[in-house]
């Protein structure tokens, strides 16, 4: 009896808690909307590609408030239709919604789902965050049931209407409907209106000047939820569905979305959200217009090429970098940003395979291995954590003793096991943890088989050790920021360690040259590898089992570049599908279209020596046409085998 008094006094105590909350609320707390009348967009921020040429801008059109009665009468259905069919009717709060969203967020343990009314969304757009909270729901929803007491439904609503983010910088249904068909929001027909609230659930995702194909199926969701509420006639549903988007404005054509998306984020949290619209900033990048718009073009052509041959639908992504420095030059985070803005060049994490292996080979070679080492490559079994593990190549076969090159370059799995223990695990694990890959590294066996996870970016910034003497450097994308009056406010700072020894990762680098020349070799006439010419090109594949992915990191002397491509779901492609195959082609097709020249050359250290080996025996050739013969580095008081 005792525990029934304490909860019934425990739960009074906190309704008149709560209560006494909201009689003071209401009675003290005054919310003023006229100061938003006034608004002044300010200035916009200018972004510049690597020649001062404007890539892009963030700027936000002027808000032109209009009163409620010179609004078309089917944009206020629209909205009603969308948002909050309930408006005219609730208190500021929908507790039917409330309950589903409690119940969902609830069993997710976080905020998946909202329940906002249209008075709601006008309290988070003017006065909160965005962040996905209870404590800000709390704000949100008190704050709501204020201004309900304060303001008419009608005051409400055109406000909401004045001031709603439409996308692309653009607030307020007036702004829109003049950005998007040069008209006023007085004259919008149904479906221009149904347009404009299809908007708002994902602003970037349903703005028509990014994927007006998707704006289209949007709306034409909206006409549908008119219809059924009996906002529009079934002769108003079939004639605004046929009418197609018409807009009288040019798309945002920015060649590199997913790299606007990422400066967003970036500067945002920077500059601020506000400022970044209307501060007047110029941004410096190492984005290069022309390389960007022929990669596009590029991605876009090899991707649709090889989607005929996958099972599954694909998507990918590529990185372009310049020298040491590690300058983003080119970026593309899939196929379509409009489709999905997912970021595959820095979000996606795949399995390496083997183009983790240049890794290992370098530590082994600081532990004084050669590459004209003999290992055999034979069946082993490894006992780990009281595991017996036996790895085989991907063609089930063994070619017994082969030089540390040839397994090397031929991704021979046996031997690559026997050099991670040559590099030591756990050398191996902090090597990989220094050049910013952490996902999935264990000291495990598997290591040498490249079992770890890294996206194209993380993959690209790997690589690029072993074209510049083993010092890691984080890439980036933003060069300077200027303020509203030219004064620079931030410069970027280069982060570069030495990770490997120069003397080791030279004579990584010359093997991945040779590995390249060979498989040059046996390329048909025609091929992309041949195409390359002259200028000299290191580069790994990674093909993971059963083509879940295929990763691709090559390098000049001035570019390295990454690609990679799979399925979002990470399911099969099918069979038959190989590194080699597909992202190999689209990299040096892109890579082509740098300016690289034939007569520049990898920086290697001078205490090595090139001799030419037999890629299996190890033994010295002097005829340079033997199709088994390689050129490798060894230091020069080593010489090659007799």
């Amino acid at each position: 009896m005792q525990i029934f008094k304490v909860i019934f006094w425990s739960i009074l105590t906190s309704c008149c808690f709560v209560s006494g909350i909201l009689f003071y609320l209401f009675t003290h707390v005054s919310i003023d909307f006229s100061s938003l009348e006034n608004y002044d967009p300010g200035t916009y921020s200018v972004v510049l590609d690597d020649q001062g040429n404007e890539l892009t801008r963030f700027q936000l059109d002027r808000r032109e408030p209009v009163s409620l009665d010179k609004l078309s009468p089917v944009l206020i259905q629209a909205f009603l239709a969308a948002e909050d069919q309930n408006f005219f009717v609730h208190h500021g709060i929908s507790l039917k919604g409330i309950l589903r969203s409690f119940l969902a967020n609830f069993y997710r343990r976080k905020i998946v789902q909202g329940a906002s009314t249209i008075t709601q969304q006008l309290i988070k757009l003017l006065f909160l965050d965005n962040s996905r909270t209870f404590k800000r729901k709390i704000k949100e929803l008190f704050l709501a049931l204020i201004v309900e007491r304060q303001f008419s439904k009608e005051q409400l609503l055109q406000t909401y209407l004045n001031h709603i983010y439409l996308g692309c910088g653009i607030y307020g249904t007036q702004a829109a409907a003049q950005r998007f068909w040069r008209t006023g929001a007085h004259n919008l027909s149904i479906a221009q209106a149904a347009t404009l609230a299809g908007i708002v659930q994902s602003p970037e995702r349903f703005c028509p000047l990014i994927d007006p194909e998707k704006t289209l199926r949007r709306r034409n969701v909206i006409l549908k939820r008119m219809l059924r509420q009996n906002r529009i006639t079934d002769a108003e549903f079939n004639q605004a569905i046929q009418e197609p988007l018409a807009l009288q404005a040019a798309l945002d054509v920015c060649c590199a979305p997913h790299i606007k998306e990422m400066l967003r984020q970036t500067l945002e949290a920077k500059l601020g959200k506000k400022e970044l619209y209307s501060g007047g900033f110029t941004i410096q990048t190492t984005l290069s217009t022309v390389l960007q718009k022929k990669s596009n073009a590029i991605f876009k052509r090899h991707l649709q090429t090889h989607q005929r041959t996958s099972s599954v639908p694909i998507d990918g992504g590529f990185v372009l970098i310049e020298g040491a420095q590690g300058k983003i030059k080119a970026l593309i985070g899939g196929i379509d940003f409009g489709a999905s803005q997912f970021n595959r060049a820095t979000q996606a994490q795949r399995q390496l395979g083997s183009i983790f292996k240049p890794l290992i080979y370098t530590l082994a070679l600081q532990e004084d291995a050669r590459m004209d080492d003999i290992c055999v490559d034979e069946p082993i079994t490894i006992e780990f954590n009281n595991t017996l593990w036996s790895p085989g190549n991907y063609n089930h076969t063994f070619k017994g003793p082969v030089t540390r090159a040839f397994g090397f370059y031929r991704s021979l799995n046996t031997v690559a096991v026997q050099t991670l223990y040559t590099a030591g695990i756990q050398n191996t694990v902090n090597a990989a943890r220094a050049c910013g890959i952490t996902q999935g590294v264990q000291p495990y066996p598997s290591l040498a088989l490249g079992c770890i996870d890294a996206s194209p970016l993380q993959a690209v910034s790997l690589f690029n050790c072993f074209a510049h003497q083993g010092v890691f450097t984080e890439p980036y994308y933003i060069e300077w920021i200027k303020d509203k009056q030219g004064t620079k406010i931030y410069k970027h700072k280069e982060s570069s360690t030495q990770v490997f020894n120069w003397q080791a990762t030279s004579q990584v680098a010359a093997t991945l040259c040779a590995g390249m020349s060979q498989l040059r070799k046996r390329s048909p006439a025609g091929s992309s590898l041949h195409a390359l010419g002259a200028i000299p090109l290191m580069g790994k594949t990674g093909t993971t089992n059963d083509a879940r992915s295929c990763f691709f990191v090559g390098a000049t002397p001035r570019y390295t570049a990454a690609a990679y491509i799979g399925n979002d779901e990470n399911r099969a492609m099918g069979n038959d599908i190989f590194a080699s195959q597909t992202v190999l082609p689209l990299v040096i097709d892109i890579l082509k279209q740098t300016p690289c020249r034939a007569d520049e050359h990898f920086m290697y250290h001078p205490d090595l020596q090139p001799v030419t080996i037999h890629e299996i025996t190890g033994l010295a050739v002097k005829d340079l046409h033997d199709p088994h013969a390689i050129e490798i580095l060894v230091p020069r008081e080593k010489k090659a085998k007799q």
